[in-house]
Formats: C-alpha cells, sequence, structure tokens
C-alpha cells in the first residue's frame, strides 16, 4: 500500500466498508489481520463471472483514463468494439446487454455521447474519485440482477472522509477534475464526496492530433453524501448528471468535397443524470432491509442535414429521446441460521419517454418513423436461498421475474449456483439460469405511414446462461481461473415479413425502423483463462486470454458468425513501482503497460452495383457478416511520477495510448463522391499528459 499521506484517512474509511463472512467454528481465541480479499465480490451473493476491479486499477491501468468501461477490456472476454467509444462486447454479445447498477438501484447509461439504443459511449461520466470497489459480471448473474442479457456494472461509491477534509484537482489534455471530501461537522460522524469535470478535445486537435473531426465538450457532477442517522439506519444520496455535445460543420465550398461526409452537418448530444436516496436498516437480529429510490432522465438528440448542389442544408435525420424514470429497489436479508441465508426483492420502476424520430424516405422526402409520448411501468421480483451444506460446499437456488405493463410481457427466470471449495485454495462453481431484457423502448413505438406501430407486441430477447469455473490460488499473491461457458440465446427480434439475415444481435445503437419478431436464436460458446498476480512488491500483473464463437440466425434459418464472433482475446496488463525516499518527500514512480490481441470483428461484403444505383452504401444481405477483418493490435504504456510531501502529494503521467501507432481496420464503406470502396480506421497514438494533486 502505497505510504501517500494525503489518502491515508481515506484508506481507513474504506476499511470500513469491507464486510465480513461469517463463519461458525469453536475457538479458544481469535487473531483479526486487516488483509482484504481483493478477488472476492463486494456482492458475496454473486457466483461464477464475476470479476471485482478497484479504483486503483481505474487509475493505474494504461489507457484506462479512470473509465472503468475502458479499463475492464483487460479482462477475459470483454472486447472493445471501437477505439473511440467505450461500448464492449461480452462473450461475443452485443453492447446494449450490459446492465448499469449503482448503489443497488439500476440506471441509464452513465456516459458521455451515448447513443439511443447502447449502453456505452465516449467516456464514464462517473469520476474514479467517486468509486470504491465494484463488481463486474459477464453471465449467469445470480437472481438479483435482471433485465440484462450480455453483462452488468455492479458500481459502488466509496464514502467521504468523516474526519478530515481533503481535495484533489487534476489538469491535463483532457480536461480539468475537482473533488472535494470531509465531515459536514466535527460532531457529526456524516461526510461528502462531490466531484466536477469539464473537458474539451478540442485542446488535444489544437497540438496536432487527430481525434476526429468537430467540437467536442462535456462536463458532469457526480456526488455521494453519507448520512448515519442512529437507530433509524443509514441514509445516503448520491447522484451523477453529464453534459456532452458535438457539432460537425459542412463544407461548404463544394470544390473541396471528395466524401459525402463533407455536406454533412450534425449537431448531437447526450445529457444523462439520476438522484438516488438509500436506506440501510438492521431489522432485529437476523433480518437487514435496503431501500433505493432513485430518479433518473437521459435525453439524446441528433440532427444531420445535408448541403444539396445550391449549397442548401437539406434535412437527412432528425431524432429526440427523453427517457425519464422512477424507481424503488427493496432488498432484504435474512439469516435463517448459522448456514442458510434467505435474500429477496423487488424493483418497480415507472417509465416516462417523449420520443421523435424523422428520417429522409426512397422518395427523398422526409417522414416521420417515431412521435410518441406517455409512460409505461415495469417491475421485477426475485428471490436468492443459500445453503451451506458443511464448510466447503454450498448452493444457491432463486428465480427472477421481469414484466413490462406496455403489452403485458413476463418472463420467470429460475437460477441455481453450487460452489465448491475442493481444497483451501481450490474452487468449483457451476451456474445456470435463464436470462431476459426488454426491448428499448423506441422500438416498439416506430411506425409505418399508416401510422401503425407494428412493434408494439415484441417480448423479450432471453438467454439460458451456463457456466463451469475452476478456481486455483497458487500463492498469496497468485491466482489462476479459468470459464467454460454457454449461452443459447432465443426469441431475438428478427424480421418479421422478410427473409433475410437480419437479427438485432448485430445492431450496436441506433434507431431500427423494421418490423420485427422474436424469432431468432444466438449461441454464444467459448473458454476463458485469467492469472492474476496482484499488486504487491511493487508489480502487479493480468494476463487474460478467450476463444469463442458467435453464431446466429435471422429470418433466412441459416446460422451465421454474429458480428461480434472476434473469435479470440490475448491481453496482457502489467505494471511496476519503484520508490525512493528523500528528505521530507516520498517519489514513486511508475509504468504501466497494456497490449491486446483481439480478433478482428466481422463485417459484410459491400455490394457495388446496387450501392451506385442507390447513391449510399447497400451491403450483401446473403453474406451477412461473412468478412472477418484484420486482427486488432494496440499497446499501451503509462509513465507516472508520484510525491508524497507532509501535507500533499502531486502525481504527473503521461498515458500513450496506442503507443505503436498502429490503426487498426475498422470497416469499409461506399462513397458516392469518388465512386470507390473506402477503408475507415481507429485511433493514431494519442498521448494524454495530466497534473493531480491531492491536499
Amino acid at each position: 500500500m502505497d505510504a501517500m499521506h494525503t489518502s491515508g484517512c481515506r484508506v481507513a474509511s474504506i476499511w470500513r466498508q469491507i464486510a465480513i463472512n461469517e463463519k461458525i467454528v469453536q475457538i479458544k481465541t481469535a487473531e483479526i489481520s486487516g488483509v482484504r480479499n481483493r478477488n472476492k465480490p463486494v456482492n458475496e451473493y454473486t457466483g461464477s463471472s464475476v470479476r471485482t476491479f478497484t479504483v486503483e486499477e481505474t487509475q493505474r491501468y494504461a489507457a484506462a483514463i479512470n473509465d472503468p468501461g475502458r479499463m475492464v477490456t483487460s479482462f477475459a472476454g470483454v472486447a472493445g468494439s471501437d477505439d473511440g467509444n467505450n461500448k464492449i462486447s461480452i462473450r461475443g454479445n452485443a453492447p446494449n446487454g450490459l446492465l448499469w447498477r449503482m448503489e443497488g438501484v439500476d440506471v441509464p447509461n452513465p456516459n458521455h455521447f451515448s447513443n439511443v439504443g447502447t449502453s456505452g459511449g465516449g467516456i464514464c461520466i462517473l469520476s474514479a474519485q467517486l468509486m470504491s470497489q465494484s463488481d463486474f459480471l459477464t453471465g449467469a448473474f445470480t437472481p438479483e440482477y435482471g433485465n440484462a442479457l450480455g453483462g452488468v456494472f455492479d458500481i459502488h461509491l466509496r464514502k467521504g472522509n468523516n474526519e478530515k477534509r481533503e481535495y484533489t484537482m487534476q489538469a491535463g489534455l483532457l480536461g480539468l477534475d475537482i473533488a472535494a471530501e470531509g465531515p459536514f461537522s466535527k460532531k457529526y460522524k456524516g461526510s461528502f464526496l462531490v466531484n466536477y469535470r469539464y473537458s474539451t478535445l478540442g485542446l488535444l486537435d489544437k497540438i496536432g492530433l487527430d481525434v476526429g473531426d468537430g467540437l467536442t465538450t462535456f462536463q458532469d457532477l457526480s456526488l455521494n453524501l453519507n448520512l448515519p442517522a442512529g437507530k433509524l439506519g443509514t441514509f445516503t444520496v448520491f447522484g451523477f448528471g453529464g453534459l456532452s455535445s458535438q457539432y460537425f460543420a459542412a463544407i461548404t465550398d463544394s470544390a473541396l468535397w471528395t466524401s459525402r461526409w463533407q455536406k454533412f452537418a450534425n449537431r448531437f448530444g447526450s445529457n444523462t443524470g439520476a438522484l438516488g436516496v438509500t436506506h440501510t436498516l438492521q431489522m432485529g437480529k437476523h433480518t437487514k432491509m435496503r431501500n433505493v429510490i432513485s430518479v433518473s432522465n437521459a435525453l439524446n438528440f441528433d440532427k444531420t442535414t445535408e448541403l444539396d448542389e445550391q449549397l442548401i442544408a437539406q434535412p437527412l435525420m432528425n431524432g429526440k429521446s427523453c427517457k425519464s424514470g422512477i424507481s424503488l429497489n427493496s432488498v432484504f436479508t435474512t439469516k435463517i441460521s448459522a448456514n442458510q441465508v434467505l435474500r429477496y426483492g423487488i424493483i418497480s420502476t415507472v417509465h416516462h419517454f417523449n420520443m421523435t424520430y424523422d428520417a429522409r424516405n426512397v422518395q427523398q422526402k422526409m417522414e416521420s418513423v417515431l412521435n410518441e409520448k406517455g409512460r409505461t411501468f415495469s417491475g421485477q421480483a426475485w428471490m436468492q436461498y443459500r445453503r451451506k451444506w458443511n464448510s466447503r460446499f454450498s448452493t444457491d437456488l432463486g428465480f427472477h421475474s421481469l414484466w413490462l405493463a406496455l403489452n403485458n410481457t413476463h418472463s420467470l427466470e429460475p437460477r441455481i449456483g453450487i460452489t465448491w471449495a475442493r481444497t483451501s485454495g481450490e474452487t468449483l462453481r457451476f451456474q445456470v439460469g435463464r436470462h431476459s431484457q426488454m426491448q428499448p423502448l423506441q422500438l416498439y413505438f416506430v411506425k409505418n405511414a399508416q401510422g401503425n406501430r407494428f412493434n408494439r407486441h415484441l417480448g423479450f430477447g432471453k438467454a439460458w446462461h451456463t457456466v463451469l469455473g475452476y478456481e486455483k490460488i497458487l500463492s498469496r499473491n497468485l491466482r489462476l481461473k479459468t470459464e467454460l461457458y454457454a449461452q443459447y440465446l432465443y426469441q431475438i427480434p428478427i424480421s418479421a415479413h422478410l427473409s433475410n439475415a437480419f437479427s438485432i444481435i448485430n445492431v450496436a445503437e441506433g434507431y431500427i425502423t423494421d418490423s420485427l419478431a422474436n424469432r431468432g436464436l444466438g449461441l454464444n460458446r467459448g473458454i476463458e483463462c485469467t492469472l492474476d498476480k496482484a499488486f504487491t512488491h511493487g508489480w502487479y500483473a493480468l494476463l487474460t486470454g478467450s476463444v469463442y464463437k458467435s453464431s446466429y440466425t435471422g429470418s433466412d434459418n441459416i446460422w451465421r458468425s454474429s458480428r461480434w464472433n472476434a473469435g479470440h482475446t490475448l491481453v496482457l496488463t502489467a505494471g511496476k513501482e519503484w520508490q525512493k525516499k528523500r528528505e521530507k518527500k516520498q517519489v514513486i514512480w511508475g509504468i504501466n503497460l497494456k497490449t491486446s490481441w483481439v480478433g478482428g470483428f466481422r463485417e459484410t461484403p459491400i455490394d457495388l452495383t446496387e450501392s451506385r444505383k442507390k447513391g449510399e452504401t447497400v451491403y450483401v444481405d446473403s453474406k451477412s457478416w461473412s468478412l472477418h477483418l484484420p486482427d486488432y493490435f494496440r499497446t499501451d504504456i503509462k509513465i507516472s511520477k508520484k510525491t508524497n510531501h507532509n501535507k500533499h502529494t502531486g502525481t504527473w503521467s503521461l498515458d500513450i495510448q496506442n503507443v505503436s501507432n498502429r490503426k487498426n481496420l475498422g470497416g469499409r464503406y461506399y462513397e458516392p463522391i469518388s465512386d470507390s470502396i473506402k477503408e475507415w480506421y481507429g485511433l493514431s497514438i494519442i498521448p494524454v499528459l495530466a497534473w493531480k494533486i491531492e491536499f
């Protein structure tokens, strides 16, 4: 642990939040030592396919830039979909299969520059300054998690220091970050923690780095207030809010046009926020209650125009989606006996929505595809019974249910888990369960020219997850973990009236205007391996690899590779720190490395003849996702210098992303002005310099 003066009280506050599992044995004396098991999930009632991550990891990993969505690409089976965002594919699932949860309640996508229908964006709104140790689940979720097919981010926020005021300020090429924490008063054990961040990528553009065209800005505010109330329990108030916008201007000189995109002007924005209150109360000796109520709002707008030959801007598309919600999540944990625990809860959400989408049709006229305002209700209920049969063998039985009032769709999902500690250092886990997920709200309300809402009837996408895991503790700080998994997806929306290869499995974001039916299938299967050396003696290393296959069927009933079938991932993340003590200060140099080798995602061949006729990209549907993009290679390096003084700590860091400047192929499209097929690539080398002071 770093001997950092300014964070000593902060570390102590984290230690006070660590839960201790009860084990019934008869002993003469007991010794309690302060060694944290970093591999133990924050939620002790999860099973297999869960990886705990810490604030230190989000701050230390190269190219993570304090973003959990980017950091978890170091984990087995997780692949980033694009260098320019933090959308991830987990075990071959679409990025929108990810659920975000914060402080025990489901929250809207907490990312800047998030489009409609996705679970990722440009960068996470939540600053690492607020996050505590959290869980990341990649499949076969335990009963309390629902409405997700791919994975779960279960984010926990740390409590502010309730003994001393502390401040952090960070400035760099990505912007300005300020945090404050401390007690409300000397006589009250409550605390506050607030963080504000402002950024503009225009700074990178001004020094000659290619981060895309246009003007890009974002800002956010996050908070966590801890309010102990004695016999009434503990209250907390938490929240986040983010504003982000991009503007791309068209080139008004037609003589300079070499690409159709230069004729476009686009204004895009996403504003997202949530505010919640938690109440935790011990009810008698055996039952603990936790209630969370939250309000949230997510606004997306996207407007594009195209210059015609007379340089007059013609509308191409105009979409606006405003979704708000009020949620209540109640969890009860009852200790039946020393070896039996019953947990159960409900999640109730009122959804309000106001959505419009206009697009240019084949007659080159603007057509209203979506125009809906109203509200609906969703409910979830779950139960989990854990029985420890002895010190080595335990079982989990339970269910999760999901209901949507909009079209009276419901799903009952059994979940089973078995854990066998073969020896003190070896554990086998088996997890199987049924899972389901609502469709994006806008999909239910798209309409045809006659005003018919042809997708109002759509049911949930569903999947059976099965995982067999083996974990071996090789030494005190070295762990080996292997998981074999299979996911059978069914009732996936595909084309209702056409015979083609379309499936919502391959959609990453945006509006879908086709008529769909729940008749599609999918299959993800693979094996993962993780070798994890914890940060001790000044260094850490994480080596992860996976081999997998992701396939699906459209309405033509042909099994194909899905868009996300990269085939394999291999990632090495490692770091080393050196400490030098000088008079009145301590200097810590650090170097962190991340190198990734991921099989390329899939793409569909372009029909050049049809593309020329229509003046836009047209794909060969019968060969959907048959092309394998070249393998993805990238190496990132982060160098840091931390200086600990008596009353403050200063840190300089240089995070060089894609240090080899390799441009990975992202895909191809038809360009009508040049009448050719063009390629687009990922980001080039990006050095991110930052300075941070804590006092």
